[in-house]
């Protein structure tokens, strides 16, 4: 698997390297390479945060974790990051989306982890939402409504970085404009599943981002016209 990880590391490099001279996308063996690096890596990072979790000696589950640990989980975050943004260069990254919007445990999990882990998970819901809502792959419902239920709580919970921000305030305004847009384009009764949830979470943390209110007040008005 390491022999595997490191060929596709390199085609991933080559091909976005090529990306200045106008090359087509990859595919083929570098989109299927690709895929299964990501999936690799997010099962890495699963078991990474999982397992100490169980041994309570996961950063964010108690005293007792040294900072080597910290920094193995934050390697393996950063790591799953620098496959989703070569996969978008490349334009390959529909793969990624999908996968993102089947990890209920890692992001289960995302909602305590330490703050570094947190940090490049919440870039790459982020990046994954913005390809999302761009709208140039015609995305499942089924798709889009995972990835929102699954990670907008991510979001609101989750720190904004330990010694600077992930996000900063336009690129926080553009991602709710995206989860806005991804949202009202859904049928009205998963609107209400995705922002009945929102709004439990966005009244209890301590941030105000992001602020769906503009959402759930369309939401509320094409409701009631429902019942005229």
């Amino acid at each position: 698997m390491r022999s595997l990880r490191r060929s596709v590391y390199r085609l991933l490099v080559r091909h976005t390297g090529r990306l200045a001279s106008s090359a087509p996308p990859p595919s083929g063996p570098t989109s299927r390479g690709a895929t299964t690096l990501f999936r690799f890596a997010l099962m890495g990072l699963f078991r990474d945060i999982n397992n100490r979790s169980s041994s309570r000696l996961l950063s964010f589950s108690g005293p007792g974790l040294g900072l080597e640990e910290e920094l193995e989980s934050e390697k393996l975050a950063h790591e799953v990051l620098w496959i989703v943004n070569k996969m978008m260069m490349c334009e390959i990254v529909e793969e990624a989306i999908v996968s993102w919007g089947l990890e209920d445990r890692l992001a289960a999990l995302s909602l305590t982890a330490n703050a570094r882990v947190q940090g490049p998970i919440v870039k790459i819901s982020a990046i994954l939402l913005q390809e999302l809502a761009r709208g140039e792959w015609e995305a499942p419902r089924e798709v889009k409504f995972r990835i929102l239920l699954l990670w907008l709580p991510v979001l609101c919970y989750a720190s904004n970085g330990v010694t600077r921000p992930v996000l900063m305030g336009l690129e926080r305004l553009e991602i709710e404009v995206a989860i806005e847009g991804l949202i009202l384009s859904l049928p009205l009764e998963d609107q209400e599943a995705i922002l009945g949830n929102w709004l439990k979470d966005f009244a209890v943390i301590d941030s105000d981002w992001p602020n769906l209110q503009r959402c759930f007040d369309c939401w509320c008005r094409n409701s009631r016209k429902l019942l005229l």
